[in-house]
């Protein structure tokens, strides 16, 4: 990658070299099977100051085998979020609330538990849209993207908030992410 992610500018600088590594958490069936190995080097952009990833391994290495649910870990600070939205946009139990990486719906749930009705949770990985769905969670396997985006639209059209948290250091394409917001 010789561009930054974020900004486009081509003064990245390496900051940490980790050198080849397995990707984490993925789970072997057997101590025969080998994890792939990538190349983990953390530039910075000279720009903006961006960290990013130089080298992103394939996006059906991350996910077909990721195996990390959200709701594992408490997370007191998703009530203050929900505060801080309904406070800055005006959200109330009508507003359409759209969750990018949603995981295993552990904030959809939040968030319906708060009385809001018109949720949507859109999440790549199989292992937690699968707990999400289970649950009784609109939620969409799929990564969000501009090829997902018609379906995604037909099936969640205008939301009034669009809420995605630990999700921007996982995309490879921001242009193409941040043009689908």
């Amino acid at each position: 990658m010789s561009n930054c992610r974020l900004c486009g500018a081509n003064r990245l600088k390496e900051a940490f070299n980790f050198g080849a590594q397995p990707i984490v958490h993925h789970l072997l069936l057997s101590e025969q099977q080998h994890s792939p190995l990538f190349e983990f080097t953390i530039a910075s952009c000279q720009d903006c100051g961006f960290l990013q990833l130089t080298q992103f391994p394939e996006a059906n290495l991350l996910y077909d085998n990721y195996f990390t649910l959200s709701s594992w870990k408490p997370q007191p600070h998703a009530e203050q979020l929900i505060r801080v939205m309904t406070r800055l946009y005006g959200l109330d139990e009508r507003s359409r609330i759209f969750e990018i990486g949603s995981n295993d719906g552990g904030f959809l749930e939040l968030l319906k538990s708060k009385g809001f009705d018109y949720i949507f949770g859109v999440e790549p990985t199989d292992d937690a849209s699968s707990v999400a769905i289970a649950k009784g969670l609109p939620v969409t396997r799929s990564f969000y993207d501009s090829e997902a985006m018609d379906c995604l639209l037909q099936q969640f059209p205008d939301a009034d908030c669009i809420v995605s948290r630990q999700v921007i250091e996982h995309i490879e394409n921001l242009t193409d992410f941040m043009t689908c917001i």
